[in-house]
């Protein structure tokens, strides 16, 4: 759904609200689907807008990262998103069958896809802000702790639009 020009998001169905930021130079996503079969048809969608550069993820949570290798392009996070990716992701390290063991209750029919997963964590962090120019376009992160301390939030200070990640909720 276009939320507004050049900027869509695939509404939350039991995770966080995905969302993409098409520029000249390439597609910027915040966080990735955490269930298989939403993730490759968020992809599908995402790719018709072009291809992916960048990756943000505003926290470590599974609903935020899990999709992360269905994705082209640099995984970019807060230092402690990094930090705790692995220490309490249950999609990495040696807790691969936990994983599995989520996508077979949340999304049945994506468990093939789980075949062969591997993590994609944050190449690219920050402390506490970080501005990416992509194509023109300004996007602002900004490490706003609330709901966890690594949180971040997207601004896109052009578009008078920021991704609040989990620190708002509606309903």
């Amino acid at each position: 759904r276009q939320v507004s020009p050049h900027v869509y998001i695939d509404p939350d169905d039991g995770g966080c609200t995905v969302g993409a930021i098409r520029t000249s130079e390439g597609v910027v996503l915040v966080d990735s689907p955490h269930k298989p079969t939403r993730a490759l048809r968020w992809r599908d969608e995402v790719e018709t807008l072009g291809g992916v550069r960048y990756l943000i993820n505003t926290e470590h949570h599974i609903d935020h990262i899990l999709g992360n290798p269905f994705f082209e392009g640099v995984v970019v996070a807060h230092e402690g998103t990094r930090e705790l990716f692995h220490e309490l992701s249950p999609i990495s390290g040696g807790q691969i069958n936990t994983a599995r063991d989520f996508v077979a209750k949340a999304d049945p029919d994506g468990l093939p896809f789980m075949d062969g997963y591997v993590p994609k964590e944050p190449t690219l962090t920050f402390s506490e802000r970080l501005t990416l120019h992509v194509g023109g376009e300004e996007i602002r992160l900004v490490n706003l702790p609330g709901h966890l301390p690594n949180t971040t939030i997207v601004h896109l200070p052009s578009r008078r639009l920021v991704f609040t990640s989990d620190l708002i909720f509606n309903n």
